[in-house]
């Protein structure tokens, strides 16, 4: 049967088209690869900062990670990008670590859910208590204090929103009442009950139980 040139055209074109399966392996190798060092990056930023009580610079970052330092740059942006990066990096590790509770139903005693939801805000608090104090130290600048603050801020904030919504009416998502509720279970109230009050994890999470059951008082009961 001889093919006709429209057919031989088509034929062409699907073979130019189609896909090399070596070049597709070893675009997926490269990913991987970039994929792996990216987090070797994440990893190691983070040591660094628990290890030296400082913001690391990009060539002792690069070293203890055995990447080049242009390379970093070419999995971040900037160190703002980096720090939010690895900050969701550890996000990450604390979640698996510490899985969220259920999120209740209607009909849960509220003291009950309220002692849930702060018995493991707590047992992470608790966690990460020494990586949180180096947000303090000198060696950390304070725009990169602030901006690793205000990730922490929303975070809780819509840890809240999702735990306690069923609680809550429409209105009150966006009210001051998630606001007193992140204000009191922020990490610093936390330290505070710890350090200068003296508590104990118990007595510090029973505080904490106690002055939840009279925000949700106050603001329900208007």
């Amino acid at each position: 049967m001889t093919i006709n040139s429209d057919e031989e055209q088509g034929s062409n074109q699907m073979e130019s088209k189609a896909v090399d399966p070596k070049k597709e392996t070893i675009t997926d190798g490269r990913k991987s690869r970039r994929e792996q060092n990216k987090r070797k990056v994440l990893s190691t930023f983070l040591n660094l900062i628990a290890e030296k009580r400082t913001l690391p610079d990009t060539g002792e970052i690069a070293s203890e990670a055995g990447v080049s330092r242009r390379s970093i740059f070419r999995y971040f942006n900037d160190l703002d990008e980096l720090i939010e990066e690895a900050y969701h990096y550890k996000l990450d590790q604390i979640r698996e670590k510490f899985p969220e509770p259920e999120v209740p139903i209607k009909t849960d005693n509220i003291e009950e859910v309220i002692t849930r939801y702060v018995n493991h805000l707590s047992d992470i608090y608790e966690f990460t208590a020494s990586i949180r104090n180096l947000l303090s130290e000198r060696g950390m600048p304070l725009e990169v204090r602030e901006r690793i603050e205000t990730l922490k801020s929303q975070t809780l904030r819509d840890g809240l929103k999702k735990y306690f919504e069923i609680f809550l009416d429409d209105t009150d998502i966006e009210s001051n009442f998630i606001y007193a509720l992140e204000s009191s279970l922020s990490p610093k109230n936390w330290d505070y009950l710890k350090g200068p009050c003296g508590l104990n994890i118990e007595q510090a999470r029973q505080a904490w139980v106690e002055m939840l059951l009279r925000i949700f008082s106050k603001y329900k009961n208007k």
